[in-house]
């Protein structure tokens, strides 16, 4: 009788025990965001210029940072029974990645719901939080449900001639006295850099980026530049590795077998670039480009020379140009060191006449650099090439009264209504139609220039020194709206010399005239994952190879990341098989079965 009456008792506390802590013992809940560190468009060496690293530390990295956050209501004081202080003192935070602990951290202080890691990319991880206060016999735990994570850095690398430099668009104006750094053009930012020693130069890189992006005449002003900032501003699960290697001046040859050596500067005349799909390959390592972006082929058909033979050869000094035939012959066969008469170099000595291979081999030019591309960065998602936008259009004629402290002899520089319209018919036009042959034959994206009627070379330009350089961009300023009326888009000669110190940006775009083709590469950009069509909402990573049948037609290869939902059995080499319309999320592992 008396062990039946202490049981009864043993039995009562323990079940007015286990109720006191069931009262005392709480689940709320939570939910996770998170967000990818910005990668480009940043300021890292604080020096008030946008980086341009061009670094391999930098292109080729492939893991980045990861914010997370957990969204709960922290219980007060009261709840937990505590008198005084902050409740963070009781808390400890658990982070989970993949079903793991990765991180335990107690008593937080500042920030006590964020927790940063550095994940791969493409990669797909499940992701939870639990946090527990604890006080005394008091025990309110907050959970949140697992989330998917795929961190996302999209590689855009741009190549080729001014228009992809930023030709005319120095990030630091020289006219204006109160600046007074001594970068002119792109920051290579030393915070990226360390000790890497450059392939051309063979000096450091933290001086060695910064020049070459002097020797180059590189802008983030560019286009390009411009788009990958607004991508990486408009997704917080989305970051952006940014490249430029272009360079004003360059030929396709420069980008296939030939280093380009500088000759119209003074500071950098004599020096020479790399090969840039060599320097790509070298930067990039193993890593895919999302977006390889380019424009080339005008300095093969003379643009820039022919340009500068239409304002020059009616002007006070006469320029012995031949005829417009003369400069029609030279844009087909590229000899333009033939029959000048009086050299402009004279007058303009950033000006250099020299044999190009011109248009009537371009086509065959643009097929040579297509399959060295292929040959020698076989992972591009998507190849996207600039049309040349038209520079006189909406111009009856084009009139610069140029200083003599600027160019001497050179007095007025015009272009009338014939030229303009041969440089239409012989140049533009046709240098654009085989641009979209070319990428009609290779499968290359075009990117229209966008439409310039109203904004060419004889609209005023309307551009205060804030829109200069980084300052067109840094902030994504929505008053910046290139599509004003009347707006010009395009740099003329006199603000070429006013900006740069050199005659080299006259008739190449503006940061306005930048801004409108970043626009329309928005645009063209494809979906980064190219199985998207027949793609579910779920990640797949192969371990081993899957082969795939009827439905998407590809073969994923080992550690190749895709979105898929199965449409025929997927076979994997070693273990795994699956049922038609299996959705797969996550790691799929050579060692389970279903």
């Amino acid at each position: 009788m008396d062990f039946t009456i202490t049981s009864i008792r043993l039995l009562l506390v323990t079940l007015f025990s286990s109720l006191h802590l069931i009262v005392l013992s709480q689940i709320r809940t939570g939910s996770i965001e998170w967000e990818m560190e910005e990668n480009f468009g940043i300021d890292a060496d604080k020096n008030g210029m946008m980086d341009l690293p061009n670094t391999k530390q930098y292109a080729s990295n492939d893991e980045f940072m990861v914010f997370f956050q957990f969204k709960h209501t922290p219980p007060t004081n009261s709840e937990l029974g505590v008198s005084y202080g902050n409740v963070n003192r009781h808390l400890t935070a658990y982070w989970y990645i993949n079903g793991k602990l990765s991180k335990e951290i107690r008593n937080p202080a500042g920030t006590p719901d964020t927790f940063n890691i550095r994940l791969k990319d493409d990669h797909t991880y499940g992701v939870f939080a639990r946090f527990e206060y604890k006080y005394d016999r008091t025990t309110i735990i907050h959970k949140s449900a697992e989330i998917s994570v795929r961190p996302n850095n999209i590689l855009i690398v741009a190549l080729g001639d001014s228009y992809s430099s930023g030709e005319g668009n120095p990030d630091w104006p020289y006219t204006k006295s109160s600046w007074t750094k001594d970068k002119i053009w792109a920051d290579g930012s030393k915070e990226h850099t360390g000790s890497i020693i450059h392939p051309v130069l063979k000096i450091p890189a933290s001086n060695s980026t910064d020049k070459d992006h002097e020797i180059a005449h590189r802008s983030t002003t560019v286009w390009s530049a411009q788009a990958a900032a607004s991508l990486e501003y408009s997704d917080k699960h989305t970051s952006i590795t940014y490249v430029n290697l272009a360079s004003g001046g360059a030929r396709i040859e420069n980008l296939i077998n030939k280093n380009q050596t500088k000759s119209s500067d003074s500071n950098t005349r004599g020096m020479h670039t790399y090969i840039q799909v060599t320097e790509a390959k070298r930067l990039i390592g193993n890593r895919k480009i999302d977006a390889l972006v380019l424009s080339i082929g005008g300095n093969d058909a003379g643009f820039d020379l022919a340009i500068m033979s239409y304002l020059v050869r009616n002007g006070d000094q006469l320029i012995n140009l031949l005829t417009l035939d003369g400069i029609r012959n030279k844009i087909m066969n590229g000899k333009w060191e033939d029959g000048i008469g009086t050299d402009i170099v004279e007058i303009i000595p950033q000006v250099k006449f020299e044999e190009r291979i011109g248009l009537a081999a371009l086509p065959m030019s643009y097929l040579l650099l297509a399959e060295h591309i292929r040959l020698n960065l076989p992972k591009i998602e998507n190849i996207y090439m600039l049309q040349y936008p038209d520079p006189t259009i909406g111009c009856i004629e084009i009139l610069e009264v140029i200083p003599s402290s600027i160019a001497p002899n050179t007095g007025i520089l015009k272009m009338d209504f014939e030229e303009i319209n041969h440089a239409k018919v012989n140049l533009i036009t046709p240098i654009n139609k085989i641009i979209q042959n070319h990428c009609q034959i290779v499968g290359w994206e075009l990117v229209d220039p966008g439409d310039w009627t109203g904004h060419g070379y004889c609209f005023k330009s309307k551009e205060p020194f804030f829109f200069q350089g980084f300052h067109s961009h840094y902030g994504l300023n929505p008053q910046f709206d290139p599509n004003i009326k009347d707006v010009g888009w395009v740099r003329t000669f006199i603000e070429s010399f006013l900006l740069s110190k050199f005659a080299l940006g006259v008739a190449h775009p503006n940061s306005w005239g930048h801004r409108a083709i970043s626009l329309s590469l928005l645009k063209s950009l494809k979906p980064e994952n190219n199985l998207s069509a027949c793609s579910g909402d779920h990640f797949l990573r192969a371990r081993e190879e899957i082969k795939m049948d009827k439905s998407c037609f590809q073969k994923a290869d080992k550690d190749e990341c895709y979105i898929w939902t199965a449409g025929e059995a997927i076979i994997l080499e070693e273990g795994f098989d699956s049922e038609v319309g299996t959705v797969f999320e996550g790691v799929i592992d050579t060692k389970l079965k279903n």
